[in-house]
């Protein structure tokens, strides 16, 4: 962002000495600068990033996808290799049951922002190191303070550690409302966990009905 800022600078600084010191900005203008300092200026930083060696070979980053202005925002944990191609969390058959899912408490992908911890694809479903998550923390807190969700979900047990500080079983924290970056937040059963088990799916059902009302609560 402090590249962005000192381009901006620079460029007013040889128009006012070329021309003048009166600018008027249009409309399109204006939404430009706020682009590039806002989710697509964090988006390029996280393409540029190179902190952790082990995910410099990356051809594509998951940075997130949906509306930018969503009331709920949902995080899952790992970029996989199969979502890498499209740049999109959540695709293939764990993306179609996350989609149904959605659609049964009347939302769709246009309705909430999902999105990841790590945004960088991780080879052989590997967990990340510790150092990786932090290194991804500080972009997904830019998200945050950015979108201002009134609600955030949280999809699995890795991400519930993560963001949480939960080292409970999922069937025990799954559900409940915590605080996290002080904003309520609930974890759930990760759709491919709901395919791989299929006792999953009522608990994980009971959460989303919980979800959808408290979705409806915030924005009243």
């Amino acid at each position: 962002m402090e590249n962005i800022k000192k381009q901006v600078r620079t460029f007013f600084k040889q128009q006012a000495d070329l021309f003048c010191d009166e600018f008027y900005l249009e409309d399109n203008i204006q939404d430009l600068i706020k682009q590039k300092t806002g989710l697509d200026g964090i988006k390029e930083e996280v393409k540029n990033c190179n902190q952790c060696p082990a995910l410099r070979r990356r051809k594509n980053i998951v940075f997130g996808a949906g509306n930018p202005e969503a009331d709920l925002m949902m995080i899952d944990m790992i970029s996989h290799e199969d979502e890498e191609a499209e740049g999109t969390p959540l695709v293939g058959e764990a993306g179609k049951l996350f989609d149904k899912i959605l659609a049964a408490i009347n939302l769709s992908r246009d309705d909430i922002y999902l999105t990841k911890i790590i945004k960088c694809p991780i080879s052989n479903n590997r967990q990340p190191s510790h150092q990786e998550i932090v290194n991804c923390l500080k972009y997904l807190y830019r998200q945050i303070d950015i979108i201002k969700p009134k609600l955030m979900v949280g999809l699995g047990l890795k991400t519930a550690k993560a963001l949480i500080n939960q080292n409970q079983p999922l069937e025990k924290i799954h559900g409940h409302v915590y605080k996290f970056h002080a904003i309520d937040f609930i974890t759930t059963y990760h759709p491919k966990a709901l395919i791989k088990n299929q006792s999953f799916k009522k608990p994980a059902w009971d959460d989303f009905k919980k979800i959808r009302e408290l979705y409806l609560k915030h924005r009243n």
